[in-house]
């Protein structure tokens, strides 16, 4: 036995409480300090010598007997139930400064496990957003990571040393150390999109997509998808064998890799996570944050759930608190917001005055007016169930608010030119990889009638120009998307209208069917919005490299209006294009900024005189942006979570 072993154990054994170890932390670093050794008291160097030889002998019996003992309490000194008994940091709460940093909300901000470094995705002024990191224990500010130009939804691997993000420009995963280097693509662009990345264990990735939730190599590969994991709110475990997440019924629900196979953790709560002083942390729909006893083990709960936080505000995809592995708590302070699944259109005139359109709880994307400009067509998707969705419309005179479809994947709907019919795209479950395009009556006078079935993993009807032609991108694979046309025939076939090494895709014809405009992934840094000769691609314009996207046209051709993407506002442009005697584009005119939802899902009006657009469920007609929110660094905070659980007798 080590002499510094046998010298912490015999003071630990001794019969006075004065001679025995202050605390258990005391005790631990004992065994771990091999100048360890119990002074002696009153008595000769030699003398002390012998009676701690004496003792050590003594204990080297006991030990020897039951050996176990010591290897448990050298190993298992940092285990959970240690931890309880040792002196932690004083809890301390204090704000979080951020400076002049521009933080995207819709990202949550990372701690490293051990609880020293954050990181968040911010803009500086008018630069692209990029990931930046600073330690707690040096205030030095943020500084910048280089290689995340355009980047949002930080994540730290397990070990503290690697940062994992979305970036945006291509919709690639990447990872990049935290000190410095270059990074490393995990997941390549393509139409996947993944974003809100968890790495949970060493040896995986997990994040979601826009058709579900998917699993990757942190040392990268091909990702694969979970079938049985649908959801907003995922959080990876950090045993890795498997996962919490929310169900669309808003219970918390472990899916286990091995058996693949998903049970109920607890009855209700959204954005969940394992803290590792043993307990469950979920939001609840008022915005409050509790804790209740989880075994990681059996991923069982125990007791009853105890509200720990008054406020966290869950913003779109981020869930609004995150936890380090020592108790450190980056908390959101904000109100209840609708979260990522609850949405409102809104219609929004030119002067900047909105109206709310009043319609049922849920999430609604890719909203289409009729050429008469009387409804709507829109998906409309189960709450927090991404990927699935039905067809609606409303008749925005009466209100009236019809189902066009019941059950499965149905998106992208898009008017035929006289108002009568709608084509949509719907994705078969049973085999994800392909796309059928169907055409129904906006009356229901008939059911669906399909049109042709496509391989393809990702199809996005844009725009029904004329009774012959039908405008779509179509993703050729995960990694890559084009545009194609077609005619609205049963048996027709995509005819490629624009295809490259790079993704191609929400393309819009001109009223004068003369150009086409088109986001390009190109550049690598910000998506690009250019013009091409239509019907063919001859010529070339740039309209927008600083990130243009989901543009339209004015009803009168003269203007193409297209969204930047930002942070706490989105922010709407239009651009003056001349056709005399050639194509020309103006500068970007500013028109109105917003707090979107998804600045894909808009459009304009055909009188060019309004949009619609949809706002998260947060934010009201008339406010213009989120509520205000801040955020504050929890330290010491396992201690404050025992202490409340206890004071309320939990």
């Amino acid at each position: 036995m080590p002499a510094n072993v046998a010298a912490a154990v015999a003071k630990a054994l001794e019969k006075l409480p004065a001679d025995r170890f202050e605390s258990a932390k005391a005790f631990a670093e004992a065994l771990g300090n091999p100048a360890f050794a119990v002074a002696g008291t009153g008595a000769s160097a030699s003398g002390a010598q012998a009676a701690q030889a004496g003792r050590s002998r003594r204990v080297a019996t006991i030990v020897a007997s039951v050996g176990w003992v010591v290897a448990v309490l050298a190993r298992g000194a940092a285990a959970a139930g240690w931890m309880r008994a040792l002196r932690e940091e004083p809890f301390r709460r204090y704000d979080l400064t951020i400076g002049t940093l521009q933080l995207m909300v819709s990202s949550d901000i990372a701690l490293s496990p051990d609880g020293r470094t954050l990181a968040l995705a911010a803009r500086e002024g008018s630069d692209e957003p990029a990931i930046y990191v600073r330690t707690l224990d040096a205030d030095l500010g943020f500084r910048k990571l280089a290689g995340t130009e355009n980047a949002n939804f930080p994540a730290f691997s397990p070990d503290g040393q690697w940062i994992v993000f979305r970036r945006r420009a291509d919709r690639a995963l990447m990872k990049i150390p935290v000190g410095g280097g270059g990074a490393v693509t995990v997941v390549p662009s393509g139409k996947l999109d993944p974003f809100s990345p968890q790495w949970g264990h060493p040896d995986a990735i997990v994040f979601l997509g826009p058709t579900g939730t998917f699993r990757v190599p942190a040392a990268g590969g091909p990702p694969v998808r979970i079938p049985k994991v649908t959801s907003s709110s995922i959080f990876a475990l950090p045993d890795g064998a498997g996962l919490l997440f929310s169900s669309l019924n808003n219970q918390v629900m472990y899916y286990d890799y091995a058996t693949d196979s998903v049970s109920v953790v607890h009855p209700a709560g959204n954005a969940p996570a394992y803290a590792p002083s043993g307990h469950l942390l979920y939001v609840s729909p008022e915005g409050g944050l509790f804790a209740v006893a989880f075994d990681l083990a059996t991923h069982r709960t125990t007791g009853t759930p105890v509200r720990v936080l008054e406020r966290v505000g869950r913003n779109g995809a981020s869930r609004g608190y995150t936890v380090s592995q020592n108790g450190v708590l980056v908390q959101r302070d904000a109100a209840a917001t609708g979260g990522l699944n609850d949405n409102v259109p809104v219609l929004v005139t030119t002067g900047g005055a909105q109206d709310t359109l009043r319609l049922p709880v849920g999430r609604r994307v890719n909203p289409r007016f009729s050429p008469d400009g009387r409804a709507l067509a829109m998906e409309v998707g189960a709450a927090q169930r991404i990927g699935q969705a039905d067809i609606f419309t409303l008749d925005l005179n009466t209100g009236t608010y019809t189902a066009l479809t019941s059950g499965g994947r149905h998106s992208y709907p898009v008017w035929s030119p006289d108002g009568q019919r709608i084509a949509f795209t719907t994705q078969m479950d049973s085999n994800p990889r392909v796309v059928e395009l169907f055409i129904t009556f906006a009356d229901k006078r008939a059911p669906p009638r399909r049109i042709t079935t496509i391989r393809s993993p990702y199809i996005t009807a844009s725009q029904w120009v004329d009774d012959t032609l039908l405008v779509f991108s179509k993703s050729l694979s995960e990694r890559q998307a084009d545009i194609f046309v077609m005619r609205p025939d049963s048996g027709s076939a995509p005819v490629p209208y624009l295809q490259s090494p790079a993704s191609e895709f929400e393309p819009q014809v001109s009223p004068d069917r003369r150009l086409l405009a088109y986001v390009s992934t190109e550049n690598e840094v910000d998506p690009t919005l250019r013009l091409r000769d239509f019907p063919t691609p001859v010529g070339t314009w740039n309209v927008s490299r600083l990130g243009a996207e989901a543009p339209r046209w004015s009803p009168d051709g003269r203007y193409l209006y297209f969204w930047r993407a930002s942070e706490p506002l989105d922010s709407l442009f239009r651009v003056r294009v001349e056709r005399t005697p050639s194509v020309v584009v103006q500068a970007p005119e500013f028109v109105v900024a917003l707090d979107a939802d998804n600045i894909y899902s808009w459009d304009l009006h055909p009188d060019g005189k309004r949009f619609v657009y949809m706002a998260p469920a947060r934010a009201s007609a008339t406010s213009g942006g989120p509520a205000g929110a801040r955020y504050f660094i929890l330290q010491g905070w396992f201690g404050e979570l025992r202490r409340l659980i206890a004071s309320k007798g939990k």
